[in-house]
């Protein structure tokens, strides 16, 4: 019985704290005075919408087994969501960096990328190589991990480019977040080919905890609105 419980707790919890950052993201978004001229604006907007598209995954991931009675819906309907929210967030990464594009080119930043991309790169190919897909799982597995790729690729450089400065707090705590989520994919893959139940349990850690940086970020940039109004 208190397994059950347990088990009802662990899946609700990450739709929980995706609420949670749904619901500042709408406060911040509403706060904002959406412009295709206020480049912030446009960010922030892009990050919500991911943020959306990934709670309605959460949801709709937990909707299998709580109701359908399979554990592991993989690939489901809830894929089409979660695959659906990289778009704006690579979008408002995109937009973010765009004005210091040059500062990329550094070999501090290009190093730490290409570290963190061989890191996924090896833990995936390691996945595929040691384990017999379905063709429907590989596909999606793959998808997720050259979306993963693509956003570290970005998130990475980012992090280091935009570490100084109050202003750019807010974004940095999301980014974060955004980064330990899709790392929880990552480690979630390399589960499902050794299976050893501590890595499960790290896998919805990292998702959780990015869910928690999710909201404070975006609370964080509720604060600043604020201050702006005042």
């Amino acid at each position: 019985m208190t397994g059950d419980w347990l088990a009802t707790i662990s899946n609700l919890l990450p739709p929980t704290l995706a609420f949670a950052a749904l619901a500042l993201a709408i406060g911040a978004v509403t706060r904002e005075k959406i412009s295709r001229n206020d480049r912030m604006s446009i960010v922030w907007f892009c990050f919500a919408l991911g943020i959306l598209s990934w709670f309605l995954a959460e949801v709709v991931w937990d909707l299998y087994p709580l109701y359908l009675g399979i554990q592991t819906p993989f690939p489901s309907i809830a894929d089409v969501f979660g695959i659906a929210g990289y778009i704006p967030a690579i979008a408002g990464l995109l937009v973010l960096i765009w004005p210091f594009r040059s500062e990329f080119y550094s070999k501090k930043i290009v190093a730490v990328s290409l570290l963190a991309l061989v890191a996924v790169l090896s833990l995936a190919a390691f996945s595929v190589l040691h384990e017999q897909f379905a063709l429907d799982v590989l596909a999606v597995g793959l998808i997720y991990v050259a979306l993963d790729v693509l956003v570290l690729s970005i998130a990475v450089p980012a992090l280091i480019v935009l570490r100084e400065g109050s202003f750019w707090k807010p974004f940095l705590v999301l980014t974060s977040g955004i980064v330990l989520a899709l790392f929880s994919h990552t480690v979630s893959t390399w589960v499902s080919t050794l299976g050893p139940y501590y890595l499960d349990q790290l896998s919805e850690l990292l998702l959780n905890f990015g869910y928690i940086l999710a909201t404070i970020g975006f609370y964080m940039r509720m604060v600043q609105l604020s201050k702006k109004l005042l």
